[in-house]
């Protein structure tokens, strides 16, 4: 269930809060696999976990983007009926 939770919370969020999540978790990749070649890190998971978090927050901003505003429906006038019968020739 919280995973679910955490990502209607991605698609909540705007674009820049999402870009600058996005660069956050960079940066945390970069740093744990700098750390993982100097030193082995006590929970290497922590890899996966960042590398996945990025591939979510790429995905939701290309969505974001790409998305199409719903279409405004257009109510078309009502027809005008003649009353009464029509006399054809």
């Amino acid at each position: 269930m919280a995973k679910k939770a955490a990502k209607t919370s991605l698609h909540e969020m705007s674009v820049k809060e999402l870009e600058a999540m996005l660069r956050e978790s960079q940066d945390k990749s970069f740093k744990l696999k700098f750390q993982h070649a100097t030193n082995p890190l006590k929970n290497p998971m922590e890899i996966r976990t960042a590398r996945r978090q990025i591939a979510q927050l790429i995905t939701v901003l290309h969505q974001k983007e790409t998305a199409v505003p719903a279409p405004v429906a257009k109510v078309a006038p009502a027809s005008k009926k003649k009353s009464g019968k029509e006399v054809s020739k």
